[in-house]
């Protein structure tokens, strides 16, 4: 059955596509920048910006890729981004999460209950910690499959607050259809404090499906004007 929120890099859905052969090999879905020396890169700041590769030439070259110039519905992969709750930041592992915050257990013995993809954590109001708080969704099988728990820095100590109303966790919340598409300068993913491009968002987040059968979030851009 086919699915559509799956999407296979290095594939695209552009009726304009403008593609080229470059030197170097850079994985679908990254963009790349090209080097004086003629090879491409991830890095912004090693050479000019030149599009987003669509991953090794059909030939099979793995020394070479093809590059997306310019063209629309072109694959990119996307970072994920936490959302803070609290002196916890929640990470996303699937579409669709969310996390309440109740009161009622003990310190030192939270518990957290997963319904679906909504994952309720119960702690003591105002005593909890910070770690205490993670390390009951790490401890969470159910709950580490739908996200991670990460401490905001210096903040273990910090005594927790309940309740807390359920909370979406998106992926990432600035990839929408229309939204401009910004660029880490150091892994060339989407990412939404980056480097602003002239291309845009065509889709939200998507499971990107990578040749070794390997999968990673992806949106679809508009580049018709390149980036």
């Amino acid at each position: 059955m086919h699915n559509p929120n799956l999407v296979l890099l290095g594939s695209h859905g552009s009726t304009d596509l403008c593609a080229t052969e470059e030197i170097g090999s850079i994985e679908a879905g990254l963009v790349a920048h090209r080097k004086s020396d003629g090879t491409v890169t991830v890095l912004s700041a090693d050479g000019q910006t030149i599009g987003v590769s669509l991953g090794e030439t059909l030939d099979g070259d793995t020394t070479k890729c093809s590059v997306a110039r310019n063209g629309n519905l072109i694959p990119v992969q996307v970072t994920p981004e936490a959302v803070r709750i609290g002196n916890v930041d929640f990470t996303a592992k699937d579409q669709g999460v969310s996390v309440q915050i109740t009161a009622g257990a003990t310190a030192g013995a939270e518990v957290v209950t997963v319904v679906g993809k909504k994952v309720v954590i119960q702690i003591a109001a105002a005593t909890s910690t910070a770690t205490q708080l993670a390390a009951a969704v790490t401890g969470s099988v159910a709950a580490s499959l739908l996200l991670t728990a990460v401490i905001q820095s210096g903040q273990g100590a910090t005594a927790q607050a309940a309740p807390v109303v359920e909370t979406a966790i998106p992926v990432n919340s600035t990839v929408l259809p229309g939204a401009p598409f910004k660029f880490s300068a150091t892994t060339g993913k989407g990412i939404s404090t980056g480097t602003t491009s002239g291309a845009f968002y065509a889709s939200g987040v998507k499971i990107g499906q990578k040749l070794d059968k390997s999968t990673t979030w992806v949106a679809y851009i508009d580049m018709s004007g390149g980036l």
